[in-house]
């Protein structure tokens, strides 16, 4: 006669087998699921420093030349109560220039004065400041974490530029572990952390990261025409 069904070690051995093929399995979904979530996690994090730089790259291209309505008179008296603005309106005056454009240019930090098309804020001037700070260490990830901040606040006396007064809005536009760095440029290619001039403000601003994954911004500002970099190259804004 024929014998029917398994035996035990047949099924324990079947089920053995087929608990190991799950496993297989398992684990090729887990790092699959687990491979895409890097993927998305890294297209949003390119998606939102892109974001950032756009913002960074409209609000440098606004930029005006303003001038406080008294600085033609030569008096050499600083605008501000700022520290930082008074440093180098000082250096200014001791220049013996007359006229003193409203830009303060520093490796960490840039203050400008630029225009608002309206919605869904109100049109006019403004002050932005774009600053670099870095967060308080996390004891979990001793490498610490920078931000660059947008600030902004309606411009209502040129006298109080630099001043921090109520009604400044506050943005973060990016948080990177790479170290961003502005510079300044009359040609595109001869950089400087700090811009001295008062008479003028740079041609082009770079915003760089120090880092091989993120090659650095270049802004030429708007009012400035295209110039002739020393490789023989027309300088143009880089894009990430």
């Amino acid at each position: 006669m024929k014998r029917a069904g398994f035996t035990l070690a047949e099924l324990l051995i079947a089920l053995t087998l087929t608990a190991f093929a799950m496993a297989i399995v398992a684990e090729g979904v887990r790092r699959s699921l687990d491979f895409q979530s890097r993927i998305d996690a890294a297209r949003s994090e390119r998606e939102i420093m892109q974001a950032g730089l756009a913002a960074f790259r409209s609000r440098v291209e606004r930029l005006l030349p303003v001038t406080p309505p008294d600085s033609d008179a030569g008096a050499g008296e600083p605008t501000s109560a700022n520290a930082e603005v008074d440093e180098v309106e000082a250096a200014q005056t001791s220049e013996g220039q007359s006229s003193s454009i409203l830009f303060v240019g520093q490796p960490n930090q840039m203050r400008f004065i630029a225009t608002d098309p309206g919605y869904p804020s109100t049109p006019g001037l403004y002050e932005y400041r774009i600053s670099v700070t870095t967060m308080d260490d996390d004891a979990d990830n001793p490498e610490p974490l920078n931000q660059l901040i947008l600030s902004r606040r309606p411009m209502l006396d040129l006298e109080t530029f630099g001043e921090t007064r109520a009604g400044q809005e506050d943005w973060v536009l990016l948080t990177t572990r790479a170290m961003p760095e502005l510079s300044y440029s009359e040609n595109g290619s001869a950089w400087q952390g700090n811009w001295s001039s008062r008479e003028n403000y740079p041609a082009f601003v770079q915003l760089d990261f120090d880092s091989e994954n993120l090659p650095p911004l270049i802004v030429p500002l708007a009012h400035a025409a295209p110039v002739e970099t020393e490789d023989g190259s027309t300088g143009t804004e880089t894009t990430q």
